[in-house]
């Protein structure tokens, strides 16, 4: 079933909404979300949804609209040819909100992702030249992602999680996230999902396997 909802950013899903006693290790694909799962980002996105919209009314055509979400303001974006304009803006806040990488990068689910990196991919509503710098930073450039940038329609909808299909189809997979947009589209393509602070109370160590155990 192809969800097409209207969301400007997930709610918070209590630990325990998913299925969190899983053994990661037995996992044969690991699909993780990214902000509030592997990285804090540190975006005021009320700002930004302002700051888009801004943007937007440059444009004879725009209808302003305060009920627009970022989905929503993305979409007309779209409709009125500004689709470069918008993601440009995006992607230097997210630039932005990525330049504490101390306070930001969550180590315990990091580190968990980088020992299992073979076999990890990442489904985000973010912009693609986030997560290629969060990657290259880590050591891990090619680790498959899908961005809000290279999709239609974003999460929930399932798009982006059907386009690594080949990855995770039929075999014994897992998605992990913290929001309610993580849950949903893990449970519409069939995916198991484990809220990322139920994964951090299974692995309060990571994995001894990790690559990036003693980093500082």
């Amino acid at each position: 079933m192809w969800l097409n909802l209207n969301y400007q950013g997930g709610a918070k899903v209590n630990a325990q909404s998913g299925e969190p006693a899983v053994d990661i290790l037995s996992c044969e694909c690991i699909v993780w979300d990214f902000d509030g799962t592997l990285f804090d980002l540190d975006v005021n996105w009320g700002e930004l949804k302002t700051h888009l919209d801004s943007l937007l009314r440059r444009h004879p055509d725009y209808q302003p609209n305060s009920h627009l979400s970022i989905d929503g303001l993305v979409n007309e974006a779209r409709r009125l040819k500004l689709e470069g304009t918008i993601f440009d803006a995006m992607a230097e806040s997210e630039r932005q909100g990525m330049s504490n990488w101390e306070r930001g990068l969550k180590r315990i689910p990091t580190d968990i992702f980088m020992a299992l990196k073979e076999r990890s991919a990442l489904v985000s509503n973010n912009m693609s030249g986030t997560l290629r710098s969060f990657l290259a930073r880590l050591g891990a450039p090619e680790v498959p992602f899908i961005t809000r940038d290279k999709v239609m329609r974003p999460k929930p909808d399932p798009e982006g999680l059907h386009q690594l299909k080949a990855l995770w189809f039929g075999k014994r997979a897992r998605f992990i996230g913290d929001s309610d947009i993580d849950l949903k589209v893990a449970t519409a393509s069939g995916i198991p999902f484990t809220h990322v602070d139920d994964l951090i109370k299974l692995y309060p160590r990571g994995l001894e396997t990790s690559t990036t155990r003693g980093r500082p």
